[in-house]
């Protein structure tokens, strides 16, 4: 349901100008649809949630109690996980840098890692030599072309005699047991002819390194789209699949390469199941003219809704009027956020009815934008998380003495 004038006035008056609002019930209805719509095609699936698109607790708990595997890139995301209940054999970590002391931590707790890179195999060697007793479970991340995009610059090269040399180390290497292979591609479309070949890539890798041993999963990542308005879509200037979408160009290539299905396919959903399911809300403070231009200024920033920047594509916005203030009527005006930033604007070419103290609800900004928020001018605001039509502070906002804590004075 759409947040309505009643409700912005009661939420106003406890947590001010400007929060966020996080949908749980929304969220697990999109972790339920990817895995009904992968598992209609190929039965044996599983869900590992990157916690680096958006690591709020509440978020990475409901993942656990729905039986979402951790997906994480750093110590800090490796301890949020045992932090909010993740046995450490729930865990797989990814990510380009792991230092010595967390790839230690990792082996000895039995999470599955994947390695980047031969440094941190040599790390595994290290200590294997000194755990004899112990078995680590391990991948390794795949490096290969893609049509029409750039090289990554992540993973192992999979397109020389590298990948295979690195695998015959690992299962040379007494107590390591490769269980599995990864990849992962960031890429400008998200098209499904990338899946599919990616797809189709990694099985042929897999076939080869795993031919004398057992494969247990295929990890394909993420890098999906979400789920999104009409509105939204229209600005993109490539197709937006769905999942089902998704599910048939990975999928298809699955089952025909393995019909018994014995192999697991994983999934890295991150922005495909939580794009959606937090919306910003902030109030507007003033209206002005200048030498033409209609401005709104509300207390909110592109540092909420899309800290990255990276494309004019912007989330969607709607306007509640709070029916309080003085009433201007605007046209192709820029909502402008709080920062002395001249290109801080949140949204472009607004034109009707707008009051000093209506609400402006933005969507679909619950992917990175949280985490990438930098306490520039202003800190946080509320995170407040919806559960059962109740609203509940899982984050309070950020006061001056958080932001300057950790500074000497």
């Amino acid at each position: 349901m759409e947040m309505d004038r009643q409700t912005i006035e009661l939420l106003e008056k406890e947590y001010g100008d400007a929060f966020y609002v996080f949908d749980e019930d929304k969220y697990i209805s999109n972790l339920n649809e990817v895995k009904t719509a992968f598992e209609d095609i190929y039965s044996n699936i599983g869900l590992a949630y990157s916690f680096k698109t958006n690591y709020m607790p509440r978020i990475c708990q409901i993942a656990k109690d729905k039986g979402v595997l951790a997906e994480v890139v750093s110590k800090m995301e490796y301890e949020l996980a045992l932090k909010v209940g993740y046995s450490p054999n729930e865990i797989i970590f990814n990510g380009p840098i792991k230092k010595k002391e967390i790839l230690f931590r990792a082996f000895e707790n039995n999470s599955i890692v994947h390695f980047d890179n031969e440094d941190e195999i040599d790390c595994l060697e290290e200590f294997l030599i000194n755990h004899p007793e112990k078995t680590v479970r391990c991948a390794v991340r795949c490096n290969f072309a893609l049509k029409g995009e750039e090289t990554s610059r992540f993973g192992i090269n999979a397109e020389d005699d590298n990948i295979e040399r690195v695998y015959k180390r690992l299962f040379q290497l007494k107590g390591c047991k490769p269980i599995g292979i990864h990849c992962h591609f960031s890429t400008s479309t998200r098209s499904l002819k990338s899946y599919t070949e990616r797809t189709r890539k990694i099985i042929t890798v897999a076939k080869k390194v795993f031919d004398k041993h057992p494969c247990k999963y295929i990890d394909i990542g993420g890098g999906y789209f979400g789920n999104m308005s009409e509105e939204m879509k229209a600005q993109f200037s490539c197709k937006v699949p769905d999942f089902k979408e998704y599910a048939e160009s990975i999928c298809n290539e699955m089952v025909q390469s393995f019909p018994d299905q014995k192999v697991k396919l994983i999934l890295e959903p991150g922005t495909m199941v939580v794009a959606d399911t937090v919306k910003f809300y902030c109030k507007v403070n003033n209206v002005k003219n200048i030498r033409g231009n209609d401005i709104v200024m509300v207390h909110g920033s592109i540092h909420n809704t899309k800290p990255m920047g990276r494309s004019r594509i912007l989330p969607p916005y709607r306007l509640i009027p709070m029916h309080k203030g003085k009433k201007y009527f605007v046209n192709s005006a820029d909502i402008t956020g709080y920062t002395c930033i001249e290109d801080d604007i949140l949204a472009y070419d607004v034109s009707g009815e707008i009051a000093v103290g209506d609400f402006i609800e933005f969507s679909n900004v619950g992917a990175y934008s949280l985490m990438y928020k930098p306490p520039f001018i202003k800190g946080q605001p509320y995170i407040l998380s919806k559960r059962n039509n109740q609203y509940i502070t899982i984050k309070r906002d950020e006061l001056m003495e958080d932001i300057f804590s950790l500074y000497v004075f």
